[in-house]
């Protein structure tokens, strides 16, 4: 079963998925080359043009593997005191990797409200920082939305801050939640 998008434990279950995958097609190539080559004594049939068909979808699994490895899911102790503190109110977010202008960019958590996106980075970087927070309020500002995007490096003041938004503010729209499920790789 494939993971679904921003659910907790995503990438963790993204990597063991893709592996899986990879596997299978691997030994489904390698097993048709084998029979076609065993019954022909020759390279030259049809199951080895078959076997490196299996090369495309082995590929594309290989390059989304290759694009979660570097990430690590969030704690789900973390998560649950996350999501103890949005309730009902807004959309929580966990393990995010998004691709909003063509940059490939990891966040831990994200909550959303109608004028706030509240983001979990546990591994600061500054550049890093500096591009999500621009990448995603250029793409919102684009879509005709006005999104303040705050970083927090600590799950408890992530925590904090989602209750006093959840307190005040309404949740996010659906235009901003479609454009984050889009973005999400």
């Amino acid at each position: 079963m494939n993971p679904v998008k921003g659910s907790c434990g995503y990438i963790r279950r993204k990597k063991i998925f893709l592996t899986c995958i990879l596997i299978v097609v691997i030994l489904i190539s390698v097993g048709l080359f084998l029979c076609g080559y065993l019954a022909t004594k020759t390279s030259k049939n049809i199951l080895t043009v078959v076997a490196f068909l299996g090369v495309l979808p082995m590929a594309k699994a290989l390059v989304s593997l290759i694009l979660f490895l570097p990430h690590k899911s969030l704690p789900e102790d973390d998560f649950r005191q996350l999501s103890d503190a949005a309730g009902s109110t807004g959309t929580l977010y966990a393990d995010m990797i998004f691709t909003p202008c063509g940059r490939v960019l990891h966040l831990d958590a994200m909550y959303a409200s109608r004028t706030e996106a509240a983001c979990l980075l546990l591994a600061p970087n500054a550049k890093k920082e500096q591009q999500i927070v621009d990448d995603l309020t250029e793409s919102m500002k684009k879509r005709g939305e006005n999104i303040h995007v705050h970083i927090f490096h600590e799950t408890s003041e992530l925590a904090a801050r989602i209750q006093s938004i959840s307190e005040k503010d309404e949740p996010a729209s659906e235009q901003f939640l479609e454009f984050l499920r889009m973005i999400l790789v």
